[in-house]
């Protein structure tokens, strides 16, 4: 699993989580040891409390995750399991994704393949996102227009 985030003029860290010992895949506690505390936290501690923390709904951002944000005041928003149009950085997600698929030849290795995911983070700049995030506000608009359902947008 990979994690990034982003704002109007910030990328986080790209963080690829490992399973935690003990544990049988990506669990929410290794998402409040690789993410949260080192990353947002600190964050959001410089940031303070009149900014809110988007995520959608993976098991991961639940049980310590949510307990932890709570502990540390961080405001979020309950969004639906698979909102693409009303989170911006699903935009990034696909865009890394095509790019992948662009390479002349597929990474044979799972260090290789973290290697150019890593490199085409590293491209990505403020610009690139910041008019997802401007619309945002109009998305959302029409997201509660269709009740929930599809948008034209």
């Amino acid at each position: 699993m990979i994690w990034g985030a982003i704002g109007w003029d910030y990328k986080s860290p790209l963080v690829f989580l490992e399973k935690e010992p003990d544990d049988k895949g990506i669990t929410s506690k290794a998402y409040l040891h690789q993410v949260l505390e080192p990353i947002i936290f600190p964050l959001f501690d410089r940031l303070g409390p009149e900014y809110y923390y988007m995520e959608d709904s993976s098991g991961v951002h639940k049980k310590f995750a949510r307990k932890a944000k709570l502990q540390h005041s961080i405001h979020g928003f309950s969004w639906p399991p698979s909102s693409p149009d009303l989170n911006p950085i699903e935009h990034i997600w696909r865009y890394m994704k095509e790019e992948l698929k662009k390479l002349p030849f597929p990474p044979l290795t799972q260090a290789a393949l973290k290697e150019e995911i890593q490199h085409i983070w590293d491209r990505l700049t403020p610009e690139y996102w910041r008019h997802y995030i401007a619309r945002t506000p109009c998305i959302i608009e029409d997201v509660i227009k269709a009740k929930g359902g599809p948008t034209t947008n």
